[in-house]
């Protein structure tokens, strides 16, 4: 049975998720993960271009990881957004079996555009926190990333010790 601060937690939670999500779709033409996708290869490229690598694009596997979404999800939102023209798929000149996942022109368009609507609502929401609300804010979802990547540590720690033996 769910203790009464883990349903608060679990409820605020998802409260918190389903308001931001129809803020993002309400936002732009596209669902709350597509958009997300678009932030994801955009914050890609950007680094590839920063870093110098000389990649044209992020890998299906790469914006998996960073979504937290499995392929097949992936891969179905990237033909719908392949389909709507907002991204390009790049085959490697140095292995065909690599396919770089690139913005296309309208695509950045449309990052660039979610971008601002999303800084302009969030600039919204600090000036009614105030500064020092908001810096409590950072701080607590800080703490709370560290317990849930700790805790996480901790489980696949005791899980890699059950397989070794």
């Amino acid at each position: 049975m769910r203790s009464k601060e883990t349903q608060q937690l679990v409820e605020r939670m998802l409260r918190f998720n389903k308001l931001m999500h129809h803020r993002m779709a309400h936002a732009s033409d596209c669902s709350a993960g597509e958009g997300k996708m678009l932030s994801v290869i955009g914050r890609e490229q950007e680094w590839n271009e920063q870093e110098g690598n000389g990649l044209p694009g992020v890998t299906v596997s790469r914006i998996s990881e960073r979504m937290m979404h499995s392929k097949p999800a992936t891969s179905k939102m990237l033909r719908s957004l392949e389909e709507k023209g907002e991204i390009a798929r790049i085959a490697s000149k140095k292995d065909r079996r690599t396919v770089y996942i690139a913005l296309t022109e309208l695509g950045k368009q449309r990052e660039q555009k979610l971008q601002e609507q999303l800084d302009h609502f969030n600039n919204q929401i600090f000036e009614r926190l105030g500064e020092e609300r908001s810096t409590q804010l950072f701080e607590i979802m800080d703490e709370v990333y560290d317990i849930i990547h700790e805790i996480q540590m901790e489980e696949f720690a005791k899980t890699k010790i059950k397989k070794e033996k």
